[in-house]
């Protein structure tokens, strides 16, 4: 839906522009309102909305936001279109924190409402609109210059249009005199006096003069013609809801103004055949130029000129004809006509909803094993993809990937409060600077800093991938009891987003948030994991020979490494026929790590073999027996288990959230006790001493992979997901 917002239903001019886009924008089967600060006492047509204040008071602003807040939940793709000075300033006010895409019309030429030591100010309500429609090149020129070139990427020349009434074909003067018109508001700028004067100066050429418009002026200029004696020859018109008659009954249009934005009475008036006389002033000279039947008038306030150019074009007529000036202004028009105007803003609203999608992971290595097929999709699918992360090896490959790269000064399990903060600061600036539509932030720092950073910024949609929580929910007192408090604090502060999903690879994580008071009712989602390609991941008959056991994992405390070397030891100690392949690294930046001593001791003991990074862990399944991930480690849905199912592997893994999640107990594997290596050996003993019961869990979990951890099908939930909230 869009909502206009504007002043008043005046006649003429941008006001009368809004309507007019309203109505056809009904037309086109878009959903159209237009909010008006006052009627001025006139009636509104359906879709029409005052709220009842004048148009400089500050009540505009409370009023406002509780109407599009109201309109917000009704309307899924609310976009809010702002024109002239006072919405302007209003709607940028009423909509903070809202996340509402913005878009201002910059109808004034010059921007001499502006003042210098406000330019801060201005500069900030500029930045609150994701697009600034200048009407003509004046304005975009004058206003690229006051912005600055951090805020020129927003700006558009998009020249209004307007509706085009019926051509008139008059007849030829034949000694009449001239019937004048003029449509705007009486508004210094309008310039109406030296109009009038310069009808007392030309008075033997003119039959009338009617002027269609009210506003602060009348007063004076009531008091001008009765001073001149043009009573029974210059004559107010008023507001006039149908204007076409008056043009239609004139021979000539007077666009007196000091300065116009663009000139859409221009357009009306040569549309029905009227030649014009006009100021030679930015923004209408764009509309006038280059036509025949147009006459520029340079020297705006003077009389002289006017009156000159009144009895010019009176010989012009009675030399050229009237129908031939009729059909030049009529050709002219048709280049802005009000159809073309409604494509084009149509065109910058859904260019609004066109998708930017940034995806902000800690590290580059855990995108690519986890995100980069998301990525790729959804770029095949027409977003424009952005990654962000920290510094890491892997950089280059996302680059070799063709997407841009932003680098964050963000580490995985640092504490350090001005590291945080710098941060959080970083992803702020990035969401300023990109401006994307949609982020997908991805592990704990990224959803923590940056759903804080994204609703400080005005993101439009956030998808949160809770992949683990890590130990920050781990029970103890002390200490862990006050980081349990922090965390908590700001999982509810960053999932506050009003355009917000959260996707779960697990309920019991789902239902920790849920305590924690993070989750907002209606936006979790549980998908079950990264998604394991199965082209790539297949099953093959077991090898011949000794089984292989393997675990592959960062070698972390917490994921069990050292209970699988234990049970490693106990088996070896009963005899049992197995051989033992440890395949990770060991990560220094988390204080959980395998140091580099334990490791030296494992590989000289000899009961476990440690591999190292694997590059290829397809293969290093297919050419095992069985998979073991004992982790008590805050995981989402382990990617290692569900890649062992898609190869057919049987599975030994702790009874703990996100692992529990990946099998079925019994049935595709076997859950044991955490923290056990006893009860950990006893599972893997089983597995080496049937071989049937084993194959069969490896079927089983093969099944499983096809009908939940396809790598297709989570990509299409989250490419749904992209849709769904770029669409609210």
């Amino acid at each position: 839906m869009i909502v206009q917002v504007i002043t008043e239903p005046v006649a003429g001019g941008a006001e009368a522009l809004v309507r007019e886009t309203h109505r056809r924008y009904g037309l086109e089967g878009v959903e159209s309102e237009v909010v008006f600060f006052s009627s001025g006492g006139r009636s509104l047509d359906a879709g029409e909305f005052s709220l009842g204040v004048g148009k400089r008071s500050p009540m505009a602003i409370l009023k406002l936001r509780r109407f599009l807040k109201k309109k917000r939940r009704e309307c899924p793709g609310l976009i809010v279109h702002a024109h002239l000075t006072w919405p302007f300033l209003y709607v940028a006010l009423a909509t903070l924190f809202m996340n509402l895409p913005l878009v201002y019309t910059e109808h004034n030429t010059h921007n001499r409402r502006r003042v210098r030591w406000l330019k801060l100010l201005d500069r900030w309500l500029y930045s609150r609109y994701l697009r600034v429609l200048c009407i003509s090149k004046g304005v975009y020129d004058a206003l690229s210059v006051w912005v600055g070139p951090d805020l020129t990427h927003k700006l558009v020349v998009s020249p209004n249009g307007a509706k085009l009434f019926s051509l008139v074909y008059r007849p030829r003067l034949e000694g009449r005199k001239l019937r004048l018109v003029s449509v705007g508001s009486l508004h210094p700028k309008k310039n109406f006096d030296t109009a009038i004067r310069a009808v007392a100066a030309a008075r033997q050429s003119i039959e009338s003069y009617i002027i269609v418009g009210e506003g602060s002026e009348r007063g004076r200029l009531e008091s001008l013609i009765g001073e001149l004696g043009l009573d029974d020859i210059v004559h107010l018109a008023g507001w006039a809801e149908d204007v076409s008659r008056f043009y239609q009954d004139a021979d000539v249009q007077l666009i007196p103004s000091v300065w116009e934005g663009f000139g859409l009475v221009a357009v009306e008036g040569m549309s029905t055949g009227l030649p014009v006389i006009g100021s030679d002033v930015p923004g209408l000279n764009e509309v006038l130029s280059g036509c025949d039947s147009i006459s520029l008038v340079r020297d705006v306030t003077s009389v002289s000129a006017w009156a000159d150019a009144i009895v010019n074009l009176r010989l012009r007529l009675d030399s050229v004809g009237a129908q031939a000036l009729a059909k030049a202004s009529r050709q002219h028009a048709e280049r802005f006509s009000l159809d073309s105007m409604v494509k084009r803003y149509l065109k910058e609203y859904a260019s609004l909803n066109s998708s930017h999608l940034l995806i902000v992971v800690n590290c580059p290595a855990f995108f690519l094993s986890h995100r980069l097929p998301i990525a790729l999709a959804a770029r095949a699918n027409g977003y424009k993809v952005s990654i962000a992360t920290g510094p890491g090896e892997k950089v280059a490959d996302i680059v070799e990937h063709g997407f841009d790269h932003h680098l964050l000064p963000i580490t995985r399990s640092g504490q350090q409060v001005i590291q945080e903060l710098r941060t959080l600061w970083s992803l702020a600036r990035l969401f300023r600077l990109l401006k994307p539509s949609i982020v997908h932030l991805v592990t704990i720092k990224p959803v923590l800093y940056g759903g804080l950073a994204a609703r400080l910024t005005g993101v439009r949609a956030v998808v949160v991938a809770v992949s683990g929580l890590g130990t920050a929910f781990n029970e103890g007192g002390g200490v862990q009891a006050l980081r349990r408090f922090m965390v908590k604090t700001l999982y509810r502060s960053a999932l506050k987003h009003d355009n917000l999903r959260i996707i779960f690879q697990n309920n019991e994580d789902r239902e920790t948030l849920i305590r924690a008071g993070a989750v907002r009712e209606g936006a979790d989602v549980i998908i079950p994991g990264s998604g394991v390609d199965l082209s790539r991941y297949v099953h093959r008959p077991e090898p011949e020979g000794v089984p292989k056991i393997v675990m592959a994992s960062r070698l972390l405390r917490e994921k069990g490494v050292f209970e699988f070397v234990e049970a490693a030891r106990i088996l070896n100690a009963r005899s049992v026929p197995a051989k033992f392949l440890l395949a990770g690294e060991i990560d220094p930046g988390n204080p959980g790590s395998v140091d580099e001593q334990t490791l030296a001791q494992w590989r000289s003991e000899g009961v476990v073999s440690i591999l190292g990074f694997c590059t290829n862990v397809a293969e290093l399944y297919m050419s095992s027996h069985v998979v073991c991930l004992p982790s008590y480690y805050g995981e989402g849905v382990p990617k290692t288990l569900i890649e062992a199912a898609a190869c057919g592997r049987a599975v030994v893994t702790s009874d703990w959230p996100g692992c529990r999640d990946a099998i079925v107990p019994g049935e595709s594997g076997i859950l044991v006790p955490a923290k056990s290596a006893m009860d950990l050996a006893s599972a893997i003993e089983f597995c080496v001493q049937h071989p049937e019961k084993r194959a069969s869990l490896g079927l089983a979990g093969r099944r499983l992979a096809e009908k939940e951890f396809s790598l297709e099908r989570v990509v299409e939930q989250h490419l749904t997901i992209y849709q769904v909230l770029t669409h609210a």
